[in-house]
């Protein structure tokens, strides 16, 4: 056997560089789905919904649309509908969104409120609606083709923690409160 020479031994420097390189290249690009992984479905769920309160008023305000989210919780279920265009009042399945979307089994909707106080001088402005859970209502969100969205609180919970979800103002503002141990 011959021994290998002494520019044959080791790595460089440089090679050294090139795989520290491409293993933090992999790493930043799969944090942020490996920490997805870990963030509780309570927080995954308010998250979901308000991501999708903000997608449709974008929609309405460049399509000129009218949609409604209907909350179910005696089902836990929310669905989107579209206003026809034709038929103004008249809402049909959103083509994008045409399966209703499920609340992971372990969260509950606790409670569903419209805000009246803050929308008392709006045209948006409806009788004040409070979900309960005895009779299981259906409640119903409005996004307008201007952007306005109904002012609500909705309430979710699993079995340790609480979240509440409201929007601030009628131009779709979402705040999310995180409560930890409710119990």
């Amino acid at each position: 056997m011959e021994r290998p020479s002494a520019k044959q031994q080791g790595v460089s420097l440089l090679e050294v560089t090139a795989v520290v390189l491409l293993i933090s290249m992999i790493v930043g690009i799969s944090m942020p789905t490996f920490s997805n992984l870990f963030e509780p479905r309570l927080t995954k769920e308010t998250n979901k919904i308000a991501y999708l309160i903000k997608t449709l008023r974008t929609e309405a305000i460049l399509f000129g649309e009218n949609y409604e989210i209907i909350f179910n919780p005696s089902k836990s279920t929310y669905h989107v509908l579209v206003e026809d265009r034709e038929y103004r009042g008249k809402y049909g399945v959103h083509p994008k969104h045409s399966k209703p979307f499920i609340i992971d089994s372990p969260i509950k909707v606790l409670s569903i409120k419209r805000n009246m106080e803050e929308q008392a001088d709006s045209f948006m402005s409806f009788d004040k609606i409070e979900f309960d859970q005895i009779f299981g209502q259906e409640f119903r969100l409005r996004i307008d083709s201007t952007g306005f969205v109904d002012m609500f609180t909705i309430r979710l919970a699993d079995k340790d923690n609480a979240a509440t979800l409201s929007t601030v103002n009628i131009m779709g503002k979402i705040k999310i409160e995180n409560i930890k141990s409710f119990i």
